[in-house]
């Protein structure tokens, strides 16, 4: 199987910056790595190009590492755009309610 083409990158705000960056020296990833492209929408972003094993450590140890963290991609040439890492959303109880009276007005007719 041949390998990804894929770019990872990761963005945080100001605030876990450092605690980040600290991570990141600890698992190899050069302070150079640190760069700014444009995203989909045509923001500038401040992100660290990082190897996918990075993503996944941060996403496996979300409780003991509690950063604030946001995940790119780049497929070839193309712009970064926002990586969702496979997070259910939980639906708002305004929605479970509806959808729950809708269930009883349905077993109504």
């Amino acid at each position: 199987m041949g390998e990804s083409k894929d770019q990872w990158f990761l963005e945080t705000d100001a605030f876990t910056n450092e605690s980040v960056a600290d991570f990141l020296a600890s698992e190899g990833v050069a302070a150079e790595s640190m760069a700014q492209f444009k995203d989909k929408k045509g923001r500038i972003r401040h992100v660290w190009n990082v190897p996918y094993r990075i993503i996944t450590l941060l996403k496996n140890s979300e409780k003991t590492f509690p950063f604030k963290y946001r995940v790119f991609v780049r497929a070839g040439g193309r712009a970064i755009r926002l990586f969702t890492l496979h997070r259910k959303k939980k639906t708002s109880v305004h929605s479970r309610r509806a959808q729950e009276r809708l269930r009883e007005i349905g077993a109504r007719k």
